[in-house]
């Protein structure tokens, strides 16, 4: 078992003996001003609730979700477990904090037509009570295509089962905001691209497997774990629920590091898949999965066994740009008033802000800084280029990518002028594009988001980005 807290951290208590017999060499004027808090010291609470239906479920069919869309796959079972986790991360002396979800399922709308039942509304509905404003609360899917369907489009599933994960969601949250107790963080990446499978002839893929790690700031024991990759979750067929990969990894990882909490973020799925490829047997699938959280877990492991980053102490702001974009794809207006109960249904609220005058839609996205770390969440399934212009924006700075979050918008397609070269790659990225000029307002708006988080060493934005200029960033948090 790798844990990581022989060398590196040997080699951080060195550091600051050193530092402390050099304060004390320089007198009590030095020692007067040497700081309180061990680096990368924050606040981090970790809880999850499970979202697994009873079968026969009591009020109608939950279906599976999936790639074909209409009611394909009727959910008959739970081949593993499923859960709504959250992990909360407040600054040391806990003024200011995030707290980061991620749900075991393909993906969940903003607000829904069946009720309160939205991420949207479990923002609003949980803020309060924890003393934060519903920004700070970022929460993703997945993207399992073994998750049940509560966006309506693979058939959908019953209201009450909606507001069983909202309400899984909500207790996550609130339960992980409770829990926070003083934690280090520290962070490794290393290039996995071998186990990745670009869809796309004409653009690179995100190759950085990424780990945001908190620890006992005494025994150095993992107490979260959050790795951030970029394997599309489509391994497992089947009609039962299962998170796939995934959800695998979170619990390989919680097996390997005792006491750890494994949550794992999609980051930019956009036309990448895994190198294991799809199946049509579930039990070959849930092997193949498996086998590929297996070998994940083994390169965060190896990555980690060398000395981690050290995230450094400071603020923790969540930055949220609110942005419109008109929707010219008739596809999914037709899906969103269709309203073809039993087949293809999208649940998503057609109401305002999320939907007004008839084609404008409203998303959200965040951009985060925990320290001196960088995340970025996007409401879909983002293109590579996204990540790489936010990425050059910040300077280089390491970037961790939440996909699928507060919303899903199907795939984040930019630059909008490589359009017409990505309809000739083998995938399904164009055929509910809802706007050719989405991708490249959600890189924007996330530069937007980034500019107040105070990082140094950013570049010119994207001249495109002037288009969007009345984007307003709402800023929340700080040291």
């Amino acid at each position: 078992m790798h844990t990581f807290t022989t060398s590196g951290w040997r080699r951080l208590v060195a550091a600051a003996a050193a530092l402390a017999a050099l304060a004390w060499i320089a007198g009590p004027s030095a020692q007067a001003a040497a700081p309180a808090v061990q680096p990368g010291m924050f606040r981090v609470g970790v809880a999850k609730v499970s979202i697994g239906p009873t079968f026969p479920y009591p009020d109608g069919s939950i279906y599976v979700g999936g790639v074909i869309p209409g009611p394909i796959r009727k959910a008959d079972g739970n081949a593993a477990p499923t859960y709504a986790r959250a992990v909360a991360i407040s600054s040391a002396n806990g003024r200011s904090g995030v707290v980061l979800a991620s749900i075991d399922i393909q993906g969940a709308f903003a607000a829904v037509k069946q009720g309160p039942f939205g991420l949207d509304d479990v923002q609003r509905e949980v803020a309060p009570e924890l003393g934060l404003q519903p920004s700070q609360i970022v929460i993703s899917s997945t993207h399992t295509h073994a998750g049940a369907d509560i966006m309506g489009i693979w058939g959908g599933s019953p209201a009450s089962y909606i507001k069983q994960v909202h309400d899984a969601a909500a207790l996550a949250v609130k339960q992980a905001w409770a829990a926070r107790r003083p934690a280090r963080l520290t962070w490794a990446s290393t290039q996995a691209g071998d186990m990745l499978t670009n869809q796309s002839n004409f653009q690179g893929m995100d190759e950085e497997l990424r780990v945001l790690v908190a620890s006992d700031p005494d025994t150095g024991q993992p107490i979260a774990m959050l790795p951030n990759w970029q394997g599309h979750p489509s391994v497992v067929p089947g009609n039962e629920l299962h998170p796939d990969w995934p959800g695998v990894l979170d619990g390989i990882l919680e097996q390997r590091h005792p006491g750890a909490f494994g949550m794992t973020f999609v980051g930019d799925v956009g036309h990448t898949q895994t190198n294991v490829g799809g199946n049509t047997d579930e039990t070959v699938g849930i092997a193949k999965a498996t086998g590929y959280a297996t070998a994940l877990a083994d390169r965060i492991d190896t990555a980690l066994a060398d000395e981690p980053h050290v995230v450094a102490d400071g603020p923790v702001v969540a930055s949220q740009v609110f942005f419109h974009e008109t929707v010219v794809g008739p596809q999914g207006l037709a899906l969103e008033y269709g309203n073809a109960d039993g087949a293809v249904d999208l649940y998503r609220s057609d109401q305002p802000p999320w939907l007004s005058d008839v084609n404008v839609l409203g998303a959200r996205v965040w951009a985060l800084r925990i320290g001196d770390l960088a995340l970025a969440a996007v409401p879909g399934e983002a293109y590579f280029w996204i990540y790489d212009r936010l990425h050059a924006f910040l300077g280089g700075r390491e970037l961790f990518m939440l996909g699928l979050a507060g919303d899903t918008l199907g795939y984040l397609v930019a630059p909008s002028e490589d359009i017409p070269k990505f309809a000739t790659d083998v995938n399904d990225n164009l055929a509910l594009l809802l706007s050719p000029t989405m991708g490249d307002h959600v890189m924007c708006a996330l530069v937007t988001a980034s500019r107040p988080l105070g990082f140094p060493g950013t570049t010119a934005p994207d001249a495109r980005c002037a288009q969007w200029a009345t984007d307003t960033p709402v800023v929340v948090g700080g040291s």
